[in-house]
């Protein structure tokens, strides 16, 4: 058959109600096991494919969680897709992967999408714009239940998983001075993420209180831009400089080397990484490991507790992940004095 087989196709060549049909291809206990198989005979014979969105209707349910996140890069998010689709299969559900592109009004449709299908839950990292989250609580009146990570709110009315931004700056920070680091600067992201203010307000307060020279902090938005920042602390002599993200770690090192600087002789890198990007480069990078899979993994499972836990409520919770530091020349944890 060219058009699309449906139910009453089935129901003529079987000689039976479309009800009949409905209820056999469901397994329906008042339905015969000899018309169940003769229903599912013709109904596979026509490639019969069920109308899902018309069942998720029909049921007020979609065994899928969307998953919101505010760019597809190479950086970080893959690994949290991973770790979500993982997680999301050994429970029994697809995942719908949506990006905001880092604007309010993508976010507020990606929302809207997960309400009119019906989703069983929501994982998402806020876009830089939304500042708040009316929209979010609309999802929770519909029902659906929301975890946050990475990019999250600043409070514990909402469940959600994430590294101490402030804490992993400040730590990062220590290490370069513990490194013999005495003139540093710090590259960080979008000013308005909620990540990017935790982490540069951790790195101030480290450079405060260590006395070390701060040649300067810069905002960028893609990795050209880091590499330009890198070239212009280069000059000014710097032996140490902070990478908030992958990112920005991708466009530092290319940058030292390009002004000839030695790594980490002259100059010594120390990021937070999904600890992927590091081990593509030669030189000796440090990091806080920032584990994108797991997060996804914990996110998963945080949500299904909510959607498949007792009626009961659930109190809500900040998970905060460990940061360990690393190196991509050694794999193994450098000390354990910088787990949150």
């Amino acid at each position: 058959m060219s058009q699309k087989v449906t139910i009453k196709d089935i129901s003529k060549m079987a000689g039976v109600n479309p009800s009949t049909v409905s209820r056999a291809l469901r397994d329906h206990p008042d339905i015969s096991d000899e018309v169940k198989k003769t229903i599912k005979d013709i109904a596979k014979a026509l490639d019969y494919r069920p109308n899902k969105m018309a069942s998720n209707l029909r049921s007020s349910s979609n065994p899928t969680i969307a998953l919101i996140i505010p760019e597809v890069n190479m950086f970080f998010f893959p690994s949290v897709i991973n770790g979500v689709t993982d997680a999301a299969a050994k429970a029994g559900y697809h995942v719908m992967v949506l990006q905001s592109n880092e604007q309010l009004e993508r976010e507020l449709e990606n929302l809207q999408i997960c309400i009119d299908n019906r989703v069983s839950g929501i994982v998402i990292s806020l876009s830089c714009e939304t500042e708040e989250l009316t929209h979010i609580e609309r999802a929770i009146d519909h029902g659906i239940p929301v975890v946050f990570f990475d990019k999250a709110p600043s409070n514990a009315t909402f469940d959600i998983i994430k590294i101490d931004d402030e804490k992993a700056a400040y730590s990062a920070v220590s290490s370069l001075k513990e490194a013999g680091c005495g003139k540093i600067a710090g590259i960080f992201g979008h000013p308005a993420m909620s990540i990017t203010i935790e982490r540069e307000r951790g790195y101030l307060n480290a450079v405060e209180d260590f006395g070390l020279v701060d040649v300067g902090t810069s905002h960028v938005h893609q990795v050209n831009d880091a590499y330009k920042s890198a070239l212009d602390y280069a000059a000014q002599g710097i032996d140490g400089i902070f990478a908030m993200s992958d990112e920005v770690i991708s466009g530092i090192v290319p940058a030292l080397k390009s002004y000839g600087m030695a790594i980490p002789d002259d100059c010594r890198i120390m990021g937070i990484s999904d600890g992927k990007l590091p081990f593509f480069f030669t030189e000796p990078i440090f990091f806080l490991h920032h584990d994108g899979c797991r997060a996804g993994e914990l996110s998963v499972e945080r949500l299904i507790m909510r959607m498949e836990g007792s009626k009961a409520p659930i109190q809500n919770q900040i998970h905060i992940l460990d940061t360990p530091l690393m190196s991509n020349m050694k794999s193994d944890l450098l000390t354990e004095d910088f787990q949150q």
